[in-house]
């Protein structure tokens, strides 16, 4: 994996992590019976909104689980079924996300920043996006993510 130059991002969103004790994406992923882990860590700028960390367990036994945490202290645990699975893992494959690099020219200060991550055996890939500047395929993850996976990242600001 190629070294970002968003060292800060990275320490940024790995500590949104940390605080709401989500484990460390590898670790989950070399677990007994775990296929595959896939994580959205979303830090949001505006004050009123809380970071959440959004983590999608598949196991050899039952559906996949998907636990949302929020630095407000809420959280929600949901379950994907077999078809959404699949498209989401066809979505990260069509976006070449395991050969990703972090998004280029992402502004320092201000924006939403997002810490895609997959994890499976002893593989893991983490990709940095400022969604409201993300084109190309980064773009097309973002717009997957947002469509099908909102759950996972978008906050009811009422």
């Amino acid at each position: 994996m190629p070294v970002s130059t968003y060292a800060y991002q990275h320490y940024l969103l790995d500590s949104i992590r940390g605080e709401l004790g989500a484990g460390a994406l590898k670790e989950i992923a070399q677990a007994p019976g775990i296929q595959s882990v896939y994580r959205v860590t979303c830090h949001r700028p505006a004050d009123d909104l809380p970071d959440s960390v959004a983590t999608l367990i598949s196991s050899i036994a039952g559906q996949p689980t998907l636990t949302v945490s929020y630095t407000d202290g809420t959280a929600v645990e949901s379950t994907l079924t077999a078809d959404a699975y699949r498209e989401l893992t066809s979505a990260f494959a069509r976006a070449k996300f395991d050969n990703m690099s972090d998004q280029s020219d992402i502004p320092t200060q201000g924006v939403p920043l997002w810490l895609v991550e997959r994890a499976a055996g002893s593989f893991a890939q983490r990709v940095l996006i400022a969604p409201e500047t993300a084109e190309g395929p980064h773009a097309n993850l973002i717009a997957y993510l947002r469509a099908h996976l909102a759950q996972a990242i978008e906050v009811d600001s009422a």
